[in-house]
């Protein structure tokens, strides 16, 4: 893993990431990597027994995967500009992990009830944490937070499914494309 420039700070000039040092295997573990540090930032804030704040909960939210969104950042990029097979299969394996992740953030009830402490409380922040706090309490919701346990279990099993597909679309449509214009097919 020390190996894996995906896991270090960039030493390069203004810390541009060095695609010429990346390789396809080193997605995965560096999504897996992110995921744990994740779901461990997660359970501080969900353990955390003091009244929810912004500093403790939104701010604390805001920075709880920063390693994996450096590296899906990275990966999609890539996978958008350049994706061959191997990119397009590793995406199959990356989008279900990563929805799975997601869905550990908006449907855990914990949490949410934090965020839901804080967003009813707004009046007390200043308008940027505002604006911050709003955007959180809205993703929640949007992402099934107030559904019952069974609609949340419901949500998840779409959200898996659709991760799955996703990845699938875009390959059908990167392999139409390809043939349209190896053809010359006119559309």
């Amino acid at each position: 893993m020390a190996n894996n420039p995906l896991l270090n700070t960039f030493n390069t000039p203004f810390n541009t990431v060095p695609f010429n040092e990346i390789k396809l295997e080193h997605f995965l573990p560096a999504v897996k990597k992110g995921i744990e540090t994740g779901l461990q930032n997660l359970k501080k804030i969900q353990d955390n027994t003091e009244e929810p704040t912004f500093e403790n909960t939104i701010l604390l939210l805001e920075s709880n995967s920063e390693d994996l969104g450096k590296v899906l950042t990275v990966y999609f990029n890539l996978y958008n500009s350049e994706a061959d097979e191997e990119f397009q299969k590793l995406a199959e394996e990356i989008s279900p992990i990563c929805s799975d992740f997601d869905n550990d953030i908006y449907l855990n009830e914990k949490i949410f009830l934090k965020v839901k402490s804080v967003f009813e409380n707004i009046d007390k922040l200043n308008l940027e944490d505002v604006r911050l706090t709003e955007k959180y309490y809205k993703s929640f919701v949007r992402s099934g937070a107030l559904l019952s346990d069974k609609d949340k279990e419901k949500m998840r099993k779409i959200d898996r499914e659709l991760s799955v597909l996703s990845p699938r679309f875009s390959k059908n449509v990167l392999n139409a494309t390809c043939l349209v214009q190896i053809y010359n097919i006119q559309i």
